[in-house]
């Protein structure tokens, strides 16, 4: 399949980033690809925040016969490509591991509002500071428009999980 960029009309990468940067601050682990489109933020047992810019998770990162519109169910389609089951088996292991409660795992969009490396040194300090999950995501992420992310966050916790 390939990946189309419909805002800028160009080829995308074709599969998910890989997480190569790693750092910790309080606990707080942080990986990121070397593009900065693709971060994991998790605070062992407290919570888990997902970011993604334009890659396999965002709907501008697919070919030009789909019409993704954000709802649940075009994310439900999405969420059947190998690449993105694949990820998405990924970070279950990881919350699992950090034993993360499912309940405080988010995937945010930030491929058309935010950079994913800003958003993550202020989720990372969020967590840094003990502010609790519920505060982060309904204070500290409500600024994003985030509606593929919280159908990817529902269907992952659903279906895959």
């Amino acid at each position: 399949m390939d990946c189309w960029n419909t805002v800028t009309q160009t080829p995308m990468r074709k599969s998910i980033p890989v997480l190569s940067k790693m750092s910790m601050k309080d606990r707080v682990i942080t990986h990121i690809d070397q593009d900065e489109t693709y971060c994991v933020v998790v605070k062992p047992n407290v919570g888990m925040v997902v970011l993604f810019g334009p890659m396999l998770f965002s709907d501008q990162c697919w070919t030009l016969d789909n019409n993704w519109t954000g709802s649940e169910e075009s994310q439900q389609l999405k969420c059947k490509h190998p690449a993105v089951r694949t990820e998405l088996k990924k970070l279950q292991d990881s919350a699992e591991r950090g034993r993360v409660p499912k309940e405080n795992v988010i995937l945010v969009d930030c491929s058309e509002s935010a950079c994913v490396d800003e958003v993550a040194i202020v989720v990372q300090n969020a967590f840094a500071q003990d502010i609790p999950f519920s505060v982060i995501t309904g204070h500290v992420l409500a600024f994003l428009p985030n509606h593929v992310g919280l159908a990817l966050t529902k269907i992952f916790k659903e279906t895959t999980w």
